[in-house]
């Protein structure tokens, strides 16, 4: 949880013991899909910068998460969640590069706070 709850420097994160793992992932998820959802409605290429480096951050955390022999996950849930990851980060960079949408990214990330919160 280290990398994760502190990933987001918010400190309502750290003053609330209860919180788990899955909720301080779906709200660092839910608040950097805002900015998405925000620069592409506003057709704002320079504001998505910023939210797209924090997905790429989050998702590469989240990749030497599964990859630690101590993560837990099921063999087949950790490989479809790299998969997702990897293709989030691509996605990113190709749209910084002019290329393609902020959709995928943003269904990608829609499609993993339903997870989280299952």
């Amino acid at each position: 949880m280290s990398a994760i709850a502190n990933f987001g420097k918010l400190s309502y994160f750290r003053s609330a013991p209860t919180r788990t793992t899955r909720n301080i992932e779906h709200d660092l998820f839910a608040e950097i899909t805002r900015e998405l959802l925000h620069a592409r409605g506003a057709n704002n290429f320079k504001a998505s910068i910023s939210p797209i480096e924090r997905n790429s951050s989050l998702w590469a955390l989240l990749i030497d998460d599964l990859l630690l022999p101590t993560n837990n996950l099921p063999a087949e849930i950790k490989a479809g969640i790299l998969s997702l990851g990897i293709f989030s980060i691509k996605s990113g960079t190709k749209y910084l590069s002019g290329e393609g949408t902020l959709d995928d990214i943003i269904d990608i990330n829609i499609r993993i706070m339903k997870g989280l919160r299952s």
